[in-house]
């Protein structure tokens, strides 16, 4: 098991496990997946988890309260639309008109962590037959969010 870098630091807690550690992989790169996972300058795994890390509280006590926090408080709150932890994510404000459009993707997005997270099945696996458009519309959202600040 690895921590992705979660530890408590003046600005409370830093949780690595978060969206922007992403990237889209290539269209042509052979499986199901759409992301790869980057970014792991501050991962540790049980063996060498600094003491500094922990926290005196139930959040950070120790290495599985470590790895549970980045898995709830850190990605699955993100996917949410929470910024609760510092994780470098900023959420840009919705307008009205596509609130509801979020709300739905936000919940179809934690719904599929949770099921991976639980080894379940997706609800809504990948189509070989959409992969094409998929990568268009993942295409859109990075381009809308060119300019996000954060």
């Amino acid at each position: 098991q690895i921590s992705w870098g979660t530890y408590s630091d003046s600005m409370g807690i830093h949780c690595n496990a978060h969206i922007n550690n992403f990237v889209v992989k290539a269209m042509d790169a052979g499986n199901d997946t759409f992301l790869a996972a980057l970014d792991f300058d501050m991962a540790f795994t049980r063996e060498n988890v600094l003491p500094e890390a922990l926290q005196a509280n139930s959040l950070l006590s120790d290495f599985d309260a470590i790895l549970n926090f980045e898995a709830t408080m850190g990605m699955k709150m993100v996917l949410a639309g929470s910024d609760f932890a510092s994780t470098g994510v900023a959420n840009a404000k919705t307008s009205e008109s596509h609130r509801v459009l979020e709300v739905a993707l936000r919940d179809t997005m934690v719904t599929a962590y949770a099921a991976a997270l639980e080894g379940q099945s997706d609800a809504h696996p990948p189509q070989a037959e959409l992969r094409e458009a998929s990568y268009d519309i993942i295409k859109l959202a990075l381009c809308l969010t060119t300019h996000v600040e954060g």
